[in-house]
């Protein structure tokens, strides 16, 4: 006869039972009870079994054939899929197309195609141990391991690609423990949400976590409850609850699947070892310890009604189920330890309406758009929908208006047009042949259409520090702001702008200021756009420049009478000086269509002319009353131009100390 440990491992489909969710329900007499029919035999009485696809699938501890032989549901063998060694679990995936085998000796798990009847792929499980489980969720196998089952078992759980080539190795993510359940479920496009129970080596004491995987060598654990002694464990495929049953409390709780509060409890006393939950039915088998058996299976309903009892008369049963299926299928062995397969017609109860939408999500998107998102159902569950409505309302606690019919297999909508500052809110309900399910949640968002308004920080033309400060606001009458993007650009006294530059840590940054470390001679132009929270982007801002000054070196002495000292006051550390009337400075080929002297300013300073092109343009005075270095003198603006510049001595007699020359473009 079959273990209590092996059948502990048999879980179904798994849908919400959506009354449960916060209160315990009340048990009530049965209103059904079956006499066990006569079904047909499982050779070998020690078998691990799976329902899939209208066939069953069994390998048999005593025929020890390596074989997995396959029957009808009227018991004729149709097939067997050979080289399958020391099957330790045979599960079936949620939508019946696949079994998966643990092999115990080889430690692989093989996948087996339910249509054509042979091994698609074998993938190394070494890393985990003997796969005892499988949890599928969305286009991820996520296996539990058991490694020293004898000794010091440990359970340990890893995740391969559905898909993934023959060969691929099940790497190890966690280990929760001595022993453990597993249910997982994609919550999202790439994020599976998983849940474990694990009990301690040193004693009895059991945890419920939860893990979050998006890829990765880790499974990061989002939270943990305490419980006494579990190893159970089921998940709705909606992810409206996770159930753990308590073994020494005799409870079995609902938690919230996002924080593992506790939603309700279920009143089932001692009974079950085994449970699960498909087409929004408890089924729950009870264990007769001193027997080492389960001897009574019961089914209830979403009110708690007890709808359907199956009792052995033989040695113990173990619960079966079909994806898709309403009728529940009872490997049952008989007191001559004879196993049969019992199919229960109709045991689930029949077709319903969708369960309640879960998780249904309304987020502010741009341009006037609320995102709308939930979990999706399987198309192949009993009560899946067929399609979705969608309403939206102005006002909380109202339907209103229709705005979408979709598909049962949608999980997303996006309504546009919305108003700025307008709250909205949003119902969905699902449908299917036998009707239509009840409402979700409602959710509601606020509407944004605007994107935010930007503003630069004003900047100097020309300064001589090489570090240029970048500050910069915005404000926002929807969302509010959410970050910023900066970029700048360049070009040389002599050249041209080129393109513009997005340092890394400069985009989508919260920060209000940035500094831009420029070089001599080159001119800087940054802008900036700001992002609301809801996504709107606004425009780039008109760029603000600053140049940073060529130095005097830079310029070429055209006549005689200049000298070149150092100075630690000065711009670069040097000055070009001159008391000889006319003495020129030049420089060639500037890109311009203003510039700035930097000169030192004295008493004993006159004024220098400036040319463009050979051509007189202005004169200006270096002279004050006290000494001065570095002092910036920005000159009027004029048509650009390409343009040889002159700096001219224009008094006799008096200095002319030249600094620097600033050459901007903007």
């Amino acid at each position: 006869m079959m273990s209590a440990h092996i059948a502990r491992r048999r879980l179904g489909v798994l849908v919400a039972v959506l009354a449960m969710i916060g209160s315990a329900l009340v048990l009530h007499a049965p209103i059904a009870r079956a006499d066990p029919p006569a079904g047909f035999v499982i050779p070998g009485p020690n078998a691990q079994l799976a329902v899939a696809n209208g066939l069953v699938f069994d390998w048999d501890y005593d025929l020890f054939d390596n074989t997995v032989h396959v029957f009808d549901l009227t018991g004729t063998e149709v097939g067997a899929i050979t080289n399958e060694p020391d099957v330790q679990s045979l599960t079936a995936s949620p939508d019946g197309k696949r079994i998966y085998a643990g092999l115990g000796s080889a430690k692989a798990l093989s996948v087996i195609d339910t249509g054509t009847l042979t091994e698609t792929a074998r993938y190394d499980a070494s890393a985990i141990g003997a796969p005892v489980q499988v949890a599928e969720a969305g286009n991820r196998l996520f296996v539990g391991g058991m490694q020293n089952p004898v000794q010091q078992p440990l359970f340990e759980i890893g995740v391969v690609d559905l898909g993934a080539p023959s060969g691929s190795s099940i790497p190890e993510l966690v280990e929760t423990g001595n022993s453990g359940g597993l249910a997982a479920a994609e919550s999202s496009p790439g994020v599976d949400e998983v849940y474990a129970t694990g009990c301690s080596l040193l004693s009895a004491n059991c945890r419920l976590f939860h893990y979050r995987y998006t890829g990765g060598s880790t499974l990061p654990e989002q939270q943990r409850v305490d419980l006494f002694t579990t190893r159970d464990l089921a998940l709705a495929p909606d992810l409206s609850a996770v159930y753990a049953y308590d073994h020494d409390a005799r409870v079995m709780s609902m938690y919230r699947p996002d924080d593992l509060s506790v939603l309700g409890t279920v009143a089932v006393g001692d009974r079950p070892v085994w449970f699960s939950i498909a087409n929004q039915h408890l089924i729950d088998a009870a264990y007769d310890q001193s027997l080492d058996r389960y001897d009574d299976l019961q089914v209830r309903d979403s009110a708690g009604a007890l709808t359907f009892e199956y009792q052995t008369a033989g040695r113990g049963l173990e619960p079966l189920i079909e994806s898709g299926s309403t009728d529940l299928f009872v490997a049952d062995w008989d007191t001559d330890n004879v196993l049969r397969l019992e199919r229960l017609p109709g045991a689930l109860g029949q077709p319903s309406v969708p369960p309640k939408p879960q998780n249904l999500r309304a987020k502010t998107g741009p341009a006037g758009t609320v995102g709308l998102s939930w979990t999706a159902l399987p198309s192949y569950l009993v009560d899946a929908p067929t399609g979705y409505r969608l309403y939206r309302s102005d006002t909380a606690g109202e339907l209103g208006s229709q705005i979408a019919t979709l598909a049962g297999a949608a999980r997303d909508y996006t309504d546009s047009g919305r108003s700025t500052g307008i709250g909205y809110y949003y119902t969905l309900i699902g449908s299917n042949s036998t009707g239509d399910g009840p409402a979700s949640d409602q959710v509601s968002a606020v509407a944004d259409a605007s994107p935010p308004v930007p503003t630069q920080a004003s900047a100097p033309a020309f300064q001589l520090s090489k570090a240029i400060a970048v500050g910069y606001s915005a404000s926002d009458a929807g969302s509010g702001v959410a970050y910023y993007d900066v970029r700048y650009r360049a070009a040389a006294w002599n050249g041209v702008f080129g393109g513009y530059g997005y340092p890394a840590g400069w985009q989508h940054t919260t920060k209000l200021s940035q500094t831009l470390l420029g070089a001599p001679g080159h001119e800087y132009c940054t802008s900036v756009r700001a992002w609301d929270a809801a996504g709107n982007a606004s425009g780039w801002t008109a760029d603000r420049c600053t140049t940073l000054p060529l130095d005097d070196r830079s310029l070429t002495a055209a006549t005689a009478g200049w000298s070149r000292p150092g100075s630690a006051l000065s711009y670069g550390g040097t000055l070009t000086r001159t008391n000889v009337l006319g003495a020129q400075l030049v420089l060639k080929a500037a890109q311009l269509n203003r510039l700035a002297l930097v000169v030192a300013e004295c008493a004993s300073c006159g004024n220098v002319a400036l040319y463009l092109n050979n051509v007189y343009w202005r004169t200006v005075s270096t002279y004050a009353p006290s000494t001065r270095y570095s002092v910036i003198v920005v000159q009027p603006p004029f048509s650009q131009r390409t343009a040889t510049i002159t700096l001219r001595n224009a008094s006799a007699g008096r200095n002319l100390i030249v600094d620097g020359l600033g050459i901007g473009r903007s």
